[in-house]
């Protein structure tokens, strides 16, 4: 009989240890899932902005040619150094 008691309580503090595992385990996936919720929101953000910026760029000529200005500069400065 004792041997059955023995078994017995070894499988409930299997089954207790299991148990912490998967709470553990969806605790993890949880999170997972908060954090790549948060980063698909920064990148919407991101990419929201830049297409804002961009339109804006796009829309105003004077800032096409600042834009290309600089990057003349730019080019002329590496190829100088």
């Amino acid at each position: 009989m004792t041997k059955i008691k023995n078994a017995v309580e070894d499988l409930k503090k299997t089954a207790k240890d299991i148990n912490k595992e998967i709470n553990t385990t969806t605790t993890l996936i949880d999170e997972l899932k908060i954090s790549q919720e948060r980063q698909s929101n920064r990148i919407d953000s991101s990419k929201n902005r830049f297409t804002k910026a961009y339109d804006s760029l796009k829309n105003d000529i004077r800032n096409v040619i600042i834009v290309f200005l600089t990057c003349i500069m730019v080019l002329l400065i590496i190829f100088i150094l």
